[in-house]
């Protein structure tokens, strides 16, 4: 009876696949706590500002990468039914919908920057979490680009590049902070904003990183150019920019897009 409802391979295939992709959201929270930690550690002032930013970008962050995550079950889809080429045209389509939602949300972060004081925060907090906003903001097109590449390989099953860069960004992270909040290595003393600086270069390294994964490995050669379409042409059956299914991507992705854990 208890053979008829487990199956051990299936249990092993379910922890291979699934267990990097806790590593990886545990090393992302582990940006936050780094960040969190260190502002402490120069002063309650700055991690007071920390958090008041860090409040505003969460929510509103998560809004991108909700509808970003979107990507992972429809590349399964077209993987598993064998067109594995309409799945790299939907990372392309991804691409479109990251600059689209960068520049929306980069907007938004910046006008809030300047108006941190709305919250009744002092003067001082409102300078420091205004500027740790506006550091960050230049990150969220590499993360969101980081997003876009592993919702990709998770439609192939390949879980473990995003683990792996994940980790990286957080090790890149932790010292970046140092630096930049302590004025180290002859960069300016910023504070609570150097938090910002770090987790925006964090942020790129893992989108490139990802990026020359993709490049480099051979399983998706087959596929063509992955990223060349969006400036070249994707030929005469793929539209460089297929609205259709930009559309399609944000009516399944944007109602559920403040629901995953950062």
């Amino acid at each position: 009876m208890f053979e008829k409802y487990f199956s051990l391979s299936e249990a092993r295939r379910f922890y291979s696949v699934g267990l990097p992709i806790f590593i990886a959201q545990i090393s992302q929270t582990g940006m936050t706590f780094a960040d969190t930690a260190f502002a402490g550690q120069y002063s309650a002032e700055h991690m007071a500002a920390v958090a008041v930013g860090g409040s505003v970008w969460m929510p509103v962050a998560l809004l991108g990468i909700g509808c970003l995550l979107a990507l992972s079950p429809l590349s399964a889809q077209l993987v598993g039914s064998g067109r594995p080429d309409r799945a790299a045209h939907l990372l392309r389509q991804g691409l479109w919908l990251t600059l689209g939602m960068s520049i929306v949300l980069m907007s938004f972060f910046y006008v809030m920057s300047l108006h941190m004081d709305a919250f009744g925060l002092e003067p001082e907090l409102a300078r420091i979490s205004g500027g740790f906003l506006r550091a960050m903001l230049w990150g969220l097109p590499g993360f969101l680009f980081f997003v876009n590449q592993r919702s990709f390989l998770e439609g192939f099953a390949r879980t473990r590049p995003a683990m792996i860069i994940g980790l990286l960004g957080l090790l890149v992270n932790v010292p970046c902070n140092y630096i930049f909040i302590y004025g180290k290595l002859g960069m300016p003393e910023l504070g609570g904003v150097g938090c910002g600086v770090a987790s925006a270069i964090s942020f790129w390294f893992m989108g490139l990183c990802m990026l020359y994964y993709l490049r480099r490995d051979p399983q998706y050669r087959h596929l063509g150019p992955l990223f060349a379409p969006l400036f070249r042409g994707a030929g005469a059956s793929e539209p460089r920019f297929d609205g259709a299914l930009v559309l399609r991507v944000l009516r399944i992705g944007l109602p559920g897009g403040p629901g995953p854990v950062f």
